[in-house]
């Protein structure tokens, strides 16, 4: 019996190991959907065209007036010249350039992020008006504002769907712990109800069956956890632009919400079941 009542536990172990992993996998996607979004919105260019008669020292002056520019993403902003800009086209589209007939119909341009709070439709459009009056050699600003709007209400979904999966999880978590204490304590019953007869307390049969828990709880979840740091290194590993939103503080305190997550659950669910034999009549437990 003790072998199975192992059998039990292990398998409960392993199961509620691996609901805990999804857990943390949809929490890590909820809690990181933020920066993720304010990484796209911070790698959304935003370009200003300049006219073609605009002279050197009219650029410098635009320069540094971006450059001092609260919105601008520092490091962000680079000047390209129509030439350089038409290089790059005829690359791009190889013998299909062909049919301009060497005219460039390319424009000077400075391209730089702003900042994730600046990357709204609005404040947007108040500063293409603002440089446009400023500089009367700016002939327009542009962004991808489908872009924008686009990414925004993706990752809200995404985030939003994540936390109801994660809750649905642990709600499952519970019960497979309840269910699987629950049948192990029921071959028990009588050893807890002899214990309290001869006067042991509550407290102290309790005890041991609160320890095992607890145990059994902090090896799910350091399991769990491992599992997850695993498949966040493989896949930063695959694809090193992950690790540009990867937020560590937010990581830390997912970690931890595993494992008091899964040491709760197990302590609650086995002092409910051991709670109610102590209540129980003797006639009641046959």
């Amino acid at each position: 019996m003790k072998r199975k009542l192992s059998g039990n536990h292990l398998s409960a172990g392993i199961s509620v190991s691996m609901v805990l992993f999804m857990l943390g996998l949809f929490a890590l996607i909820f809690l990181q959907a933020n920066s993720l979004l304010e990484y796209m919105r911070e790698h959304i260019n935003i370009i200003v065209e300049l006219k073609r008669d605009t002279l050197p020292e009219n650029r410098e002056e635009l320069e540094a007036y971006l450059q001092r520019s609260p919105y601008l993403k520092r490091g962000t902003l680079q000047y390209i010249s129509r030439e350089e800009a038409f290089r790059q086209m005829k690359e791009e589209y190889g013998k299909d350039i062909e049919v301009l007939k060497g005219i460039n119909p390319m424009y000077d341009t400075y391209v730089f992020n702003v900042s994730a709070e600046y990357l709204d439709s609005t404040v947007l459009e108040r500063m293409r008006t603002s440089l446009k009056s400023r500089f009367a050699f700016i002939n327009d600003l542009y962004y991808q504002e489908s872009l924008i709007s686009l990414a925004a209400a993706n990752l809200k979904k995404v985030g939003w769907g994540a936390l109801g999966l994660g809750l649905l999880l642990a709600i499952v978590a519970l019960l497979l712990i309840h269910n699987t204490i629950r049948l192990s304590l029921q071959e028990n019953r009588f050893l807890i109800k002899n214990m309290q007869l001869v006067g042991a307390s509550w407290d102290f049969i309790s005890r041991p069956y609160l320890f095992k828990s607890a145990l059994t709880g902090l090896i799910s979840a350091l399991i769990a956890i491992a599992a997850l740091e695993f498949v966040r290194r493989s896949l930063i590993q695959q694809i090193p632009e992950l690790a540009e939103v990867q937020n560590p503080s937010k990581i830390l305190l997912i970690y931890g919400s595993l494992l008091i997550i899964g040491v709760l659950m197990y302590l609650l669910s086995t002092y409910w079941v051991v709670r109610k034999h102590l209540k129980m009549r003797v006639e009641d437990l046959y």
